[in-house]
């Protein structure tokens, strides 16, 4: 029979064991969700522990077969929690990361005794395309204040042009789509047209703020030169996979044979 104490340390140990376990519900890309334990996260898959006693099951996903899993957990989150939590099976020489720094160029991920070669991300012009989402051709849609199709509600009306009206307390006032790229204000209590915008000039764009209306930036792999030294063939910005553990960032399970064997003196 138990004493009160030993009851006590007993159901105090069951009550950790029950929060180190850490339950998630798993939305795979196809079929219905799967609530579990979560046991494992790698760089290739997920395992829940489904189910309880006798009937529990260990359930594999990929991470390409997954669309979420709750808390927000992502691969990047699951992989630091996966080392933090079992440091004693991640591979001794990655750390778990699954790369080492490449031995052919010291990690530098480029060979710099090489000689220089003409830059392939410009074609050799020291000049790339503007890289920011909405630029075209050096301009970007106006933020200003004007009159935008993209901006408050229109609707069709007179002479089949597009409208939008302004409510003040004395009636409303409307203007067309012809007046695009004009500032429309209250003054004296009623909407007014200020005229053309000062961002646009009435154009509806203005110049892109990293091209400065240029189309095109400085290439980042050369700098301007025109000229880059090779990338390292052996790896891929500086890392290759581990050797040791071929990727997965854990530790190599011990065959049978060799945890058996002794070793020799």
């Amino acid at each position: 029979m138990r004493t009160l104490p030993t009851l006590v340390l007993a159901l105090l140990l069951a009550g950790t064991a029950a929060r180190a376990a850490e339950m998630v519900m798993l939305t795979p890309n196809e079929g219905k969700s799967v609530t579990g334990e979560l046991i494992k996260a790698n760089r290739e898959k997920v395992v829940l522990k489904v189910g309880e006693g006798d009937a529990a099951q260990e359930v594999s996903f990929t991470w390409e077969q997954i669309k979420k899993i709750s808390n927000g957990i992502t691969r990047e989150k699951a992989l630091l929690t996966w080392a933090k939590n079992h440091p004693e099976l991640l591979c001794e020489s990655c750390k778990g990361e699954g790369k080492v720094f490449c031995a052919a160029c010291n990690g530098k991920g480029f060979l710099p005794d090489l000689e220089k070669v003409p830059c392939t991300k410009c074609a050799a012009t020291g000049l790339m395309p503007c890289p920011y989402f909405s630029c075209k051709l050096g301009k970007v849609p106006c933020d200003g204040d004007c009159l935008r199709p993209e901006v408050g509600t229109w609707t069709k009306g007179k002479e089949g042009l597009m409208w939008r009206r302004y409510v003040f307390n004395g009636g409303f006032a409307e203007w067309s789509e012809r007046h695009y790229g004009e500032v429309i204000k209250m003054k004296d209590g009623r909407p007014t047209n200020m005229g053309k915008c000062p961002k646009c000039k009435g154009t509806l764009k203005m110049d892109c703020p990293v091209c400065e209306g240029k189309k095109t930036v400085t290439c980042v792999a050369c700098k301007g030169t025109k000229l880059m030294v090779p990338n390292c063939e052996k790896c891929k910005d500086g890392k290759s996979t581990c050797p040791d553990c071929g990727g997965s960032g854990e530790k190599a399970a011990k065959k049978p044979d060799e945890a058996k064997t002794p070793a020799k003196p």
